[in-house]
């Protein structure tokens, strides 16, 4: 006979088996919580990098606001701006 325990008889593999179970089962969940954490710090990112660009956009639009606003002045030349 090739394998022992088609035919009832155990090799006393319960032991190992069951700790390889546990292992699988413990990498699983901390696949999970890995996961879990990477994907709240990426949304935070993601959100971070959002403010920051809508910030920049407001204040480079301000400013070339500001740009043209003066530009239009009566009086003042690009020269005196500069």
């Amino acid at each position: 006979m090739a394998y022992p325990e088609a035919a009832g008889c155990r090799g006393g593999h319960d032991g190992v088996v069951l700790k390889n179970l546990i292992w699988i089962v413990l990498g699983v969940i901390a696949l999970v919580l890995v996961g879990s954490l990477v994907l709240s710090l990426l949304g935070l990112v993601l959100k971070l990098a959002v403010y920051l660009v809508v910030g920049a956009v407001v204040v480079f639009g301000g400013l070339w606001v500001v740009g043209k606003l003066r530009r239009g002045l009566p009086g003042r030349s690009d020269k005196q701006l500069r």
